[in-house]
């Protein structure tokens, strides 16, 4: 924690991606703002705040269309993300960094067997159907908006007003653009501390999904928003696994 008290409307931070401890709260209360603020920008697309459908398309990109799953890629005879022998030894090599490299770093768990053949059994699930995955969380408009690519905590700056209510402003536009709203929540979050996520993650679709419609979008339901959360999650994780051999 800070030690200085600030001053109403004094600007916090600023913050770092992955170093919630720093933060002047509990990192509920940010990240449920972060939230609130995220749905606000998507309402105001679904209302045409931001102005018309092809304005934002030719400003920002858009994806392909829900309807049509070969535009996302859907491969009914082979696995869409990938050779999967390529899969499988950047996941042996995932492996042999938890559970034996950086152990010391790991739960427990992650060094024995039954969770290794769970983790590269989803991981393998994942990677034959990628392209399908991200058809079907784009493939209802409801679920799809404008939205800040990753908003961290440091790519916001808050403050405080004069009866310590928490508001904050966004940086970083780069990437913002539409997508699915259950993917932009996850990289939200995916910088904070595991615990709090464990224990608010359904706060935190709530939150979002309770913003998105009192500020003029659609009713979400809360069960699919999570559900393309964790797998966002895990092809966040996928990402990470690429990553090792640069560890």
């Amino acid at each position: 924690k800070r030690a200085r008290a600030l001053k109403a409307y004094e600007i916090e931070g600023p913050y770092d991606k992955c170093k919630d401890w720093e933060l002047r709260g509990s990192a509920q209360e940010y990240y449920t703002l972060i939230m609130k603020v995220s749905a606000k920008i998507a309402a105001a697309d679904k209302t045409g705040s931001l102005g018309s459908p092809q304005f934002l398309a030719s400003s920002f990109g858009k994806p392909p269309a829900g309807d049509d799953p070969k535009a996302w890629g859907v491969n009914a005879t082979a696995a869409s993300g990938g050779d999967p022998d390529a899969c499988m030894a950047k996941l042996k090599n995932a492996v042999q960094f938890f559970s034996e490299t950086a152990a010391a770093v790991f739960p427990d768990y992650a060094s024995k067997p039954e969770f290794i053949e769970k983790f590269t059994k989803t991981m393998m699930t994942l990677s034959a159907y990628r392209t399908e995955i991200e058809y079907w969380k784009h493939k209802d408009a409801r679920y799809v908006a404008l939205a800040h690519a990753n908003l961290n905590v440091d790519n916001a700056y808050f403050w405080r007003t004069q009866d310590g209510h928490l508001d904050c402003g966004v940086l970083d536009w780069g990437g913002f653009g539409a997508g699915c709203l259950g993917h932009k929540i996850w990289w939200y979050l995916n910088c904070s501390e595991w615990e709090q996520v464990r224990d608010n993650l359904r706060h935190f679709v709530d939150a979002f999904l309770e913003t998105y419609q009192n500020s003029g979008g659609p009713a979400l339901d809360g069960d699919v928003v999570e559900q393309m959360v964790k797998l966002t999650c895990l092809g966040n994780l996928m990402f990470m696994v690429a990553a090792v051999p640069d560890c």
